[in-house]
């Protein structure tokens, strides 16, 4: 079942993430006291304070996670209920000035089930970083347990005193700082890096709701009321529509930095074609009442919205021109040309992109037989383009 990730706006979204924490804390970690908290659920005064963000992830209607993000105000943060960053602060101010935003992250709880699925864990930080660069954030403070020290630390953070016991909680934690630029550079670089227009990225960070899928998961189906366009985080995902025999064609196969189904958010027609996972994906969602609003206050994000689509205007175009007229083999190269745009950096070794696509896929993103599709790979692969197995195509660049 998909995993969907948001800021909880309602009471009953926020009252999850309470009992969630209660759950998580109090009952399976045994950290709080639990007969300071009769009501079942864990909640402090900085939930009610205002610039705060607590972000939930649901399996279908069961939450399993969350995180709270905190900016600065005049009562502090969180973490320095904890720690006393005055140095810091300093360090900020001196710095950055007025300029200098520090935002306190925390409260992270997972359902026991799903704390060794480091996808959510890491998608709900994505989404606090997100929150935080809306935020104009420059730094960030964290009261961390032991037992999560590496997961701070492999997004930037550093620790910058000796673990404290802390009674009240039951536990030691570890103060630790970043710089938000490191933390950015983790959530979003590999984006960056991608396809992506970055006007997407610029525009709607803070407003971003995330849905992980495991392979062979529908996204949505052919036909389906449409209210959101979405971003290939990690992943890869096809899309497919029914032909008027019934075939099932693949239209396209979306990597990293993909965009897709964006003309949902200027019309309210239904899907064109259905969306299903390849491999593990974690997408980003933007929803239509969100993006309507901020392309109505700024003028200068409608005209680079009529840019974005005007390009994606003209890949439609080349698609179909090559669909009707060109040869199959001209049909697989631009498959390939396609597939090697949405292609991912191979962490070991620079000169090589990655696509987790095989031959049958590809077969049917081109719209032509499987031998074909070997015929042209094993050209491409003897002159040293490509590689190639059942589930991955390795694109080499020219040296």
């Amino acid at each position: 079942m998909a995993i969907k990730i948001k800021v909880a706006s309602t009471p009953s979204e926020l009252d999850d993430v309470y009992r969630l924490r209660y759950d998580v804390y109090v009952i399976d970690d045994n950290k709080f006291d639990a007969e300071k908290m009769p009501d079942q659920r864990l909640i402090d005064r900085f939930d009610a304070i205002g610039n705060v963000a607590s972000i939930i992830a649901y399996e279908g209607d069961v939450a399993i996670g969350t995180i709270r993000l905190n900016k600065d105000s005049a009562v502090g943060l969180p973490s320095e209920e904890l720690f006393d960053f005055s140095r810091f602060r300093e360090h900020v101010k001196q710095e950055r000035g007025e300029e200098g935003v520090i935002v306190s992250c925390g409260m992270l709880c997972v359902h026991p089930d799903w704390r060794r699925k480091r996808e959510v864990i890491f998608a709900l930080f994505k989404m606090a970083i997100g929150i935080g660069l809306h935020w104009s954030t420059t730094h960030s403070f964290a009261t961390v347990s032991k037992e999560t020290t590496s997961l701070y630390g492999r997004m930037g953070y550093e620790p910058i005193g000796e673990p404290v016991w802390v009674e009240e909680i039951g536990n030691q934690i570890i103060p630790m700082v970043a710089n938000y630029e490191k933390i950015h550079q983790w959530a979003f670089e590999s984006l960056i890096d991608s396809q992506l227009d970055m006007f997407w990225l610029d525009s709607f960070a803070g407003h971003f709701e995330r849905v992980l899928l495991a392979p062979g998961e529908t996204l949505f189906t052919e036909g389906e009321d449409a209210d959101s366009a979405f971003i290939v985080d990690e992943g890869w995902l096809a899309l497919s529509r029914t032909d008027p025999d019934g075939q099932q064609l693949t239209l396209a196969t979306m990597g990293k930095g993909a965009l897709f189904g964006e003309l949902a958010l200027i019309d309210e027609s239904v899907r064109s074609a259905s969306a299903i996972a390849s491999t593990f994906c974690e997408l980003i969602r933007i929803d239509r009442e969100v993006f309507n609003n901020s392309i109505k206050s700024d003028e200068a994000k409608a005209h680079k919205l009529l840019k974005a689509y005007a390009q994606r205007i003209r890949e439609t175009d080349d698609l179909v021109m090559v669909m009707a007229f060109a040869p199959q083999t001209g049909r697989v190269k631009f498959a390939l040309e396609q597939l090697k745009s949405t292609a991912i950096p191979d962490k070991k070794n620079d000169n090589c992109r990655i696509a987790k696509i095989g031959p049958v896929a590809l077969a049917q993103t081109a719209g032509v037989r499987e031998h074909e599709v070997l015929r042209v790979l094993e050209l491409e692969k003897s002159e040293g383009r490509i590689d190639y197995g059942k589930n991955v195509i390795r694109f080499y660049c020219a040296k």
